[in-house]
């Protein structure tokens, strides 16, 4: 007997937009399910994220009455998941399980059912995920196939049901089928059938985003204008293949065990690399044979969180923020923590991700929002901690009052990793690195692979280190606002990034860190010792920071430096930050309407260089440059005389 099982999984990032949402509403998400009810008789299960549901019930009831209808007719199954999409495996087993209840109590709530089965987020599959789903009450959930022909299971017996098991605690699988993937909705309905037909028996799963079914380029008119869905509905019908929902097959009787590795699909596995190393295991699997094909694979999930810098601190905030509710629980803080483990901001792959700055603000907004809560709950004026929050070997220090949420790594320049506005709710310096990716390396294409041409790439420029304020760059005297935008520059400083040694001192009012070092520099082929100490004062009353600097040449003779302080901020859009290279400031205010106006004042006469920063990433539509906000560089270049000490101070208030 031969099965077929389509699962479509529909979700929208949170913090995207609502127009974004309509769009693929009407043009993906709507007409599938008109035509699903219409037809009456295609069996079909659906996972729709929280994200989605909550926009649902705002805006289109009557899709949900519809829902509701089918799943009373048999017709459809409801799958459950992460409420808010996350990830499963990365994020803390406490979240894992409340999230996963919050979805089986909404479809318990919304449709009538209890789901007993889970769609897993980008299918990343570890070995704890069995016990976390046995724990919550779910019974299956699906992989791909290629997970499982790692696992000393043949392609020709991979389209079943299995179980595993982890701790004692068992569970079903079933098998995603990749070449159905493929086929489906590209090829002629027929080819679906011919290819299920070449096997004996079985249950063959397709299951993927609800969006290439009318929102990804070309498909609404290929899926609904040419009648492609509704014909392979018909071809399927007349075909003699049964189609089923998952929860009619679970009471069949399971190949056989398996132990799952910790992996998701390929392309992930590569998309997990750095630049080089995804193209050459593209191109060795390539090359490799069929039967050893199965055998390579790139990297796994957290892997991104040693690729991109802002997915490794969203990911730690997110754990951070989670002992604080746990610590002190409150059910607003924790679906605001909820809504932030989201994980669509936290990696990049095909589609914008970590690239898209509106996606990643908003997984700040909610652990700001969140942390926000818990810190007026414990009533005190300013909080200040050492701790390793990203997990790099080397203590942070973390300072919250009612006005802002600070990150300062001593070990990497005395820098400024995060500088929160409560107030915004926004995360100022959530700004991406300018990165090499493996498409960088390749004529660039759309989804589809049509060739977008080369121009965009010409401007290309790579970080050679992260991008946070309070940098102390010591550059050449001939540098230009174009050389430091575009990475040609001298810095002959020793200062990024190395340790910086550092003290803290708390009072009612506010907190102070001193951060210190001995380096040195060059002014010509004469080595400079500096000694350079800044001391970072944050007012709890006010929103923002000061930072004393003190800069001495501790040479015996003279000496030309040129220091530049780096800040970054996450503005909202180029106009707020053209570039612009303006002498002798003291005072400057950047108007950003949407994440707060910045006021930037100076005791000395600065040279001001404010740079947009751009990245080039991939998206739906081909490679596009993605602004993400701008380098402010302060700097002065004067003569130190020998032994001489420079004092300034800089404020940074959001207004």
């Amino acid at each position: 007997m031969k099965k077929f099982i389509f699962v479509v999984h529909n979700h929208q990032p949170v913090g995207n937009f609502d127009n974004v949402i309509r769009d693929a509403f009407e043009k993906s998400y709507r007409p599938f399910i008109d035509l699903v009810y219409d037809l009456k008789y295609p069996k079909i299960c659906f996972h729709f994220s929280g994200i989605l549901y909550n926009w649902l019930e705002k805006n289109e009831q009557d899709y949900l009455i519809k829902l509701k209808e089918m799943v009373r007719r048999d017709q459809i199954e409801i799958l459950s998941g992460g409420y808010y999409e996350p990830v499963l495996g990365v994020i803390p087993e406490r979240d894992r399980e409340a999230q996963i209840k919050k979805m089986n109590d909404y479809i318990s709530r919304r449709f009538g059912v209890s789901p007993k089965g889970l769609w897993l987020t980008e299918r990343v599959f570890n070995t704890t995920i069995p016990e976390t789903l046995k724990k919550s009450g779910i019974e299956y959930t699906l992989v791909d196939d290629t997970h499982l022909l790692t696992s000393g299971i043949k392609e020709s017996e991979s389209n079943s049901c299995f179980t595993t098991e982890y701790n004692g605690k068992k569970i079903y699988i079933f098998t995603i089928n990749h070449n159905l993937r493929y086929l489906i909705p590209y090829k002629e309905p027929y080819r679906a059938v011919e290819y299920i037909n070449g096997f004996d028996d079985g249950i063959f799963v397709m299951a993927d985003d609800g969006e290439k079914f009318g929102l990804w380029p070309e498909s609404y008119r290929l899926v609904y204008e040419n009648k492609w869905l509704l014909n392979f509905f018909e071809t399927i019908k007349n075909s003699g293949i049964e189609m089923s929902r998952l929860c009619d097959c679970i009471d069949e009787k399971p190949k056989k065990l398996v132990y799952i590795p910790n992996t998701s699909y390929f392309e992930l596995s590569q998309w997990a690399l750095e630049a080089e190393e995804q193209n050459s295991i593209e191109n060795f699997r390539e090359n490799t044979s069929q039967e050893l094909k199965k055998f390579v694979r790139g990297g796994f999930f957290e892997n991104f969180f040693t690729k991109y810098r802002q997915s490794n601190l969203m990911h730690k905030r997110t754990f951070y923020v989670s002992s604080l509710v746990e610590d002190s629980y409150d059910p607003e803080a924790e679906n605001y923590l909820h809504m932030a483990e989201c994980n669509c901001g936290w990696w990049h792959g095909v589609f914008g991700g970590v690239y898209l700055p509106h996606i990643r603000m908003a997984v700040y907004e909610n652990l700001l929002k969140a942390q926000d809560i818990i810190f007026k709950k414990k009533k005190k004026g300013i909080d200040i901690k050492n701790m390793d929050i990203d997990f790099d070997g080397q203590d942070d220090i973390l300072i919250e009052s009612k006005n802002n949420f600070f990150i300062v790594s001593p070990s990497y320049g005395g820098s400024l990793t995060e500088f929160s506005s409560k107030n915004k709710y926004v995360n100022l310096s959530a700004v991406m690195d300018r990165k090499k990716e493996a498409y960088h390396l390749k004529p660039p294409k759309d989804i589809n692979g049509k060739n977008m041409g080369e121009e965009i790439k010409s401007s290309l420029s790579y970080d050679w280190h992260h991008r946070a304020s309070l940098i102390d760059h010591f550059v050449a005297p001939d540098t230009s606002i174009n050389d430091f935008m575009t990475v040609k520059y001298w810095e002959v400083g020793d200062f990024i990034p190395q340790p910086y040694s550092f003290s803290t001192s708390i009072s009612k009012d506010g907190a102070e860190i001193m951060l210190q070092r001995s380096g040195i520099s060059w002014d010509g082929d004469k080595k400079i010792f500096i000694d350079l100490s800044k001391k970072i004062i944050i007012d709890s009353k006010k929103d923002g920071f000061r930072a004393k600097y003190s800069i001495k040449n501790s040479s015996n003779f003279k000496a030309n430096i040129f220091y530049v302080s780096e800040l970054v901020f996450a503005f909202s859009s180029p106009a707020v930050a053209a570039q612009r290279d303006v002498m002798d400031i003291r005072e400057y205010i950047f108007y950003d309407r949407v994440r707060g106006n910045i006021k930037l004042t100076f005791s000395l006469p600065v040279r001001l260089w404010i740079i947009p920063i751009e990245t080039v990433s991939n998206s739906e539509g081909g490679i596009e440059k993605t602004y993400q906000g701008a380098i402010v560089a302060c700097g002065i270049k004067r003569e130190y005389e020998a032994a001489e000490v420079v004092e300034f101070d800089m404020g940074v208030e959001v207004l």
